[in-house]
């Protein structure tokens, strides 16, 4: 089965490990309520859909069986990994950073070497 079929199908396949793969790096892209919402929302999932009291791992998994009930979990997750707002700003910021790091490396390497 491929992963398109595991990520359209109800209930969620949470034995395949792939579909566990991708709510685990859900959970580490978005772990705050305020971006779970925006997530739910624009996938067509409503705030009363979902438990909030949880953590951020407990609300993901339930959005994800929500979203597969309703047919619309390819939607939650093209949603849930888009880079948007703070998300876009941090990775267009941290690019340059990374390479700016890399730099005093290379040169220590080139000096390391007679």
């Amino acid at each position: 089965m491929g992963f398109d079929e595991v990520v359209k199908r109800a209930p969620v396949a949470w034995t395949d490990p792939r579909l566990r793969a991708l709510h685990d790096a859900v959970v580490v892209s978005l772990p705050y309520p305020d971006e779970i919402k925006s997530a739910t929302a624009a996938a067509g999932i409503g705030p009363g859909d979902l438990p909030w009291g949880l953590t951020g791992r407990q609300i993901w998994y339930a959005a994800f069986n929500v979203a597969a009930q309703r047919l619309v979990l390819p939607a939650l997750v093209d949603q849930a990994t888009r880079p948007t707002g703070a998300r876009a700003a941090l990775a267009t910021r941290r690019a340059p950073a990374v390479q700016r790091s890399e730099a005093p490396r290379r040169r220590r390497l080139r000096h390391s070497h007679p």
